[in-house]
C-alpha cells in the first residue's frame, strides 16, 4: 500500500510532512498547547493547495506507520486505514498535521488506554474525538485568558460615577439642611 500512495505525494509535500519529518518537526510537542503553538497548515488549508487526495495519502502514511510500531494481533486493514484518512479529512479539517502527530504519539503511548492487540476504525476515531474536544477547551481557555488581558485592573468610569453622585446627593443634603437650619435660626 505504501508503494502505491509514492506518486500521488509530490516530494515538497513529503519533505514536510512524512512520517519522518513530522517526528523531526514534532519531537517536542507533548500537549494540546503545544501542538496548538506549532500552528503550520490546516488540513483543510492542505486539502486546497495540495489536493484531498495527497493529504488522505499522507495521513494512510501516518496511519500506516502506527499499524507497524504498534505490532498488533490485528492491526488495521487496507479499507480501515483508507476510512480513517477520509474521515479524519471530511471531520477534522480544522487540525493540524501537529495535531495528528500528537494523537497518534499519545496512542502510541497508552494514552488513550490498552488496545488489547487490535486497533479498528471506532477506535481510532474515538481518539481524534476525544483530542478535538480536550482541543476546543484548550483554546477556549486561551482566548478567555486573552479577553480577560484587555480588561483594566482599575475600576469601571460607571463605578466613578456612581460614587460621585452619591457624594453629590450627601452634599446637597447637608447644604439644604445647613441652609435650613440657618433659615430657621433666623426666625
Amino acid at each position: 500500500m505504501g508503494n502505491q500512495l509514492a506518486p500521488i505525494i509530490n516530494q515538497k509535500f513529503l519533505e514536510i510532512y512524512s512520517p519522518k519529518a513530522l517526528k523531526i518537526q514534532c519531537r517536542n510537542i507533548k500537549s494540546v498547547e503545544a501542538a496548538i503553538d506549532h500552528g503550520g497548515d490546516r488540513i483543510v488549508t492542505l486539502t486546497k493547495e495540495y489536493s484531498v487526495e495527497k493529504v488522505e495519502a499522507l495521513l494512510k502514511l501516518q496511519l500506516i506507520e502506527l499499524n507497524d510500531i504498534l505490532d498488533l494481533k490485528r492491526p488495521l486493514s487496507e479499507l480501515a486505514i483508507d476510512t480513517i484518512a477520509e474521515e479524519l479529512v471530511a471531520n477534522y479539517g480544522n487540525m493540524t498535521m501537529a495535531d495528528i502527530y500528537l494523537v497518534f504519539r499519545r496512542a502510541k503511548l497508552g494514552h488513550y488506554g490498552e488496545l488489547y492487540e487490535s486497533i479498528n476504525v471506532p477506535k481510532v476515531m474515538r481518539w481524534f474525538e476525544a483530542y478535538f474536544g480536550e482541543r476546543c477547551e484548550a483554546c477556549a481557555a486561551r482566548s478567555i485568558k486573552e479577553a480577560s488581558s484587555y480588561r483594566s485592573p482599575s475600576k469601571r468610569m460607571s463605578d466613578n460615577t456612581d460614587r460621585d453622585r452619591k457624594a453629590y446627593k450627601e452634599a446637597s443634603l447637608r447644604y439644604r439642611l445647613e441652609k435650613l437650619g440657618k433659615e430657621l435660626k433666623n426666625k
